[in-house]
């Protein structure tokens, strides 16, 4: 990842986990990339996630079917508002 990318992108990491911070939730926030993060699909980390919970996608391509969001989550692209 390039220096200006990578800057820009724990922003975003930082702008959510404050946004978190702010509301007073005690919510986390799960990252999905496809190496090096403790989930590498969408819907192991929508599985694992608590209503409340941020899933923050990172950059990449996940080959995966319908994705069920059956709690209160927020699903964010890395990057994108």
């Amino acid at each position: 990842m390039r220096p200006c990318a990578r800057s820009a992108a724990l922003a975003a990491t930082a702008a959510v986990v404050l946004a978190l911070a702010a509301n007073g939730a005690a919510s986390a926030v799960i990252a999905v990339c496809p190496d090096g993060c403790a989930h590498s699909s969408i819907t192991d980390a929508l599985a694992a996630a608590e209503d409340g919970d941020t899933v923050l996608v990172r950059a990449g391509t996940y080959r995966e079917g319908p994705l069920v969001v059956d709690k209160r989550v927020s699903l964010v692209g890395d990057g994108w508002p």
